[in-house]
């Protein structure tokens, strides 16, 4: 790994700043690979289609990790097993669950580093359809730039929040962006080409992340099957405008549509309706 990483950096000077993380440290103290945080995760029935389960992620609580004492947040990424038993994690949990679960239903997920318009640092997804066009899971299709092309040539304008792109990884693969411009709209996600991406061995990578390759690794956590909980299912801010209106023959209706996610994540809908005929 040392020698792979001098290798990248002397490729360019300006890859002393890339955005490139190559271990992580989890709840326990320990620095891992990153590679090691991905798994191929199966739901079953519990989750019928990737839609279904980038909406369980999301439901999951957006919580960073707390700090003891009140010092300097410390970047900890938290093992699938921790973070699925607490419920709430960082983008850095979430993220790679996202990208196993995609990758057990057969999609070519990978989590991404990206430097983000608001934050200096964040992690996303990608889903791998073809060389010239990837869809950011957070609902955002990016399209090339050609810096080449002629003026008079209309070039489609990003969409998404996303500046820089460092590296890219999932269980099998880890690759770093070393592209004159690490700019979002200007990357080829063409992971063949290696000019564009320096890939670490894949030997490398499945002697720490392979199945049994090390002890130390957690072992993929099964997800558990839905369930609601009513006492917390019911605790909503009514809004008295709606529910408490003043008047003649009035008149309230609700409707509530309930989805159970595994791992007790619940999405509520709740419609409000009120007819009355006003006496003011």
């Amino acid at each position: 790994a040392k020698q792979w990483w001098q290798e990248f950096l002397e490729i360019r000077p300006s890859h002393q700043s890339k955005l490139v993380k190559i271990f992580a440290q989890d709840e326990n103290g320990v620095n891992r690979p990153v590679c090691s945080y991905v798994r191929v995760l199966r739901a079953g029935r519990l989750l019928e289609s990737p839609r279904q389960a980038a909406r369980f992620v999301c439901l999951l609580a957006q919580q960073r990790a707390p700090v003891v004492g009140g010092g300097v947040r410390q970047e900890q990424w938290c093992s699938m097993m921790g973070f699925l038993c607490r419920n709430k994690g960082d983008c850095e949990d979430h993220a790679p669950l996202l990208c196993s679960l995609l990758l057990g239903f057969g999609l070519d997920a990978y989590v991404c580093l990206c430097m983000w318009a608001q934050k200096p640092k964040h992690s996303i997804h990608l889903g791998h359809d073809q060389p010239s066009c990837f869809i950011f899971c957070t609902r955002y299709l990016h399209r090339p730039i050609d810096p080449d092309a002629p003026h008079i040539v209309p070039q489609p304008k990003p969409t998404h929040p996303y500046r820089t792109l460092g590296c890219v990884f999932n269980h099998k693969m880890f690759l770093v962006n070393c592209q004159q411009s690490d700019a979002v709209e200007l990357c080829v996600f063409d992971f063949t080409d290696g000019s564009c991406w320096k890939a670490m061995s894949e030997e490398a990578v499945r002697s720490v992340c392979a199945p049994g390759s090390s002890s130390s690794l957690p072992t993929t956590p099964p997800l558990c099957s839905p369930s609601v909980v009513p006492n917390e299912a019911s605790r909503l801010k009514f809004l008295t405008e709606i529910v408490c209106p003043r008047g003649d023959h009035v008149r309230l209706a609700v409707r509530v549509r309930v989805f159970a996610y595994p791992e007790s994540a619940c999405a509520v809908w709740i419609m409000f309706a009120c007819k009355y005929r006003s006496v003011l």
